[in-house]
């Protein structure tokens, strides 16, 4: 069955609650169908994103996930080899002899909101910027950082990014 946004949208209250109902049950059958090594490397993952959903959360997600693949997978293989492919949000992931298991991230913000969604995406390539300017510094010394609530380094990033911001505002020609 394929949603589409549309049907969503245009759909009664109980369609929509159906439609949600139905594709809750087909990724719980897709999951419970998943081989034993795809499982324990979507556990991973779901762990990963977690805590990266949470705010002030470090931006060591990469790093995260090849630890919690490593906790899944410690006590039952041998050789784990996670590398980045493609973009920065998809990883290969081979174990032992098994067929190797793809993650990809995506975020999405659903909403009619148009000028909502160009100041999200503005922001969070303001934020991405600032993270890899100067060979990636910024990144590197977060990356480093246990807890970037409590770091004054991570207080600094914030500050410049919500500087950057708001100089943006003032500036039209810093507009994208």
């Amino acid at each position: 069955k394929i949603y589409d946004y549309e049907s969503f949208r245009g759909g009664s209250r109980h369609g929509v609650q159906s439609q949600v109902e139905d594709a809750a049950q087909h990724l719980y059958d897709l999951r419970s169908r998943l081989p034993a090594v795809a499982g324990k490397v979507y556990r991973a993952l779901q762990h990963t994103l977690q805590k990266h959903s949470r705010p002030g959360s470090p931006p060591s997600f990469e790093k995260d996930l090849m630890e919690n693949i490593d906790l899944e997978l410690n006590e039952t293989a041998y050789s784990v080899d996670v590398r980045r492919t493609g973009s920065s949000n998809q990883w290969e992931v081979r174990v032992d002899d098994h067929p190797p298991v793809f993650c990809s991230v995506r975020l999405e913000v659903l909403g009619d909101d148009q000028h909502m969604l160009r100041e999200i995406h503005k922001k969070a390539r303001i934020v991405k910027d600032k993270l890899l300017e100067n060979g990636g510094q910024w990144k590197q010394d977060l990356e480093r950082v246990l807890q970037p609530a409590q770091d004054c380094r991570y207080l600094d990033f914030e500050r410049e990014c919500a500087e950057h911001i708001l100089g943006s505002r003032s500036d039209p020609s810093q507009s994208s």
